[in-house]
């Protein structure tokens, strides 16, 4: 487990990070840190059965009533949602820090997991991963960070 950040300034970035649509939760191997910020970034695609999309998920009108079906029910549809140490109640969604190109300041310490919004029982018909990338910022340096 590798603690996102130095404790003495300077930024960090990871390494891409691989997240499979289909596992319900995947360890990113990174900590974050209370008060920390930063800024997530992602690549590629990954897809609800025939529906391809990237970290910030999907609407669709067909869909509407099972909305309240998903793990993050206010969050898209397979939209990248965080999660510090598996707790429900400490979910960040980083599909709409990255749409909308906004920064995330850590409320609390944990390990930071991460899911597609799907509904908990529909996993199975998921498939494909994106490429996260977390930066820390501070004071203007950066500094590579790598995944355990």
């Amino acid at each position: 487990m590798l603690f996102l950040g130095d404790p003495h300034g300077g930024d960090a970035m990871s390494d891409p990070i691989y997240i499979d649509a289909r596992e319900k939760w995947n360890d990113t191997g990174l900590r974050l840190g209370k008060g920390r910020v930063y800024r997530f970034r992602s690549e590629g695609y990954w897809y609800d059965v025939k529906i391809r999309c990237d970290a910030t998920g999907f609407k669709k009108a067909s869909l509407r009533l099972f909305e309240g079906l998903r793990r993050r029910k206010h969050a898209k549809w397979f939209s990248l949602i965080g999660c510090l140490d598996k707790d429900e109640g400490r979910q960040i969604d980083i599909g709409r820090l990255i749409g909308r190109g906004q920064a995330y300041t850590a409320e609390d310490d944990g390990q930071l997991f991460c899911y597609a919004n799907d509904v908990w029982f529909f996993y199975f018909n998921n498939h494909g991963q994106i490429q996260l990338i977390v930066e820390q910022q501070t004071n203007g340096e950066r500094t590579l960070v790598v995944p355990q």
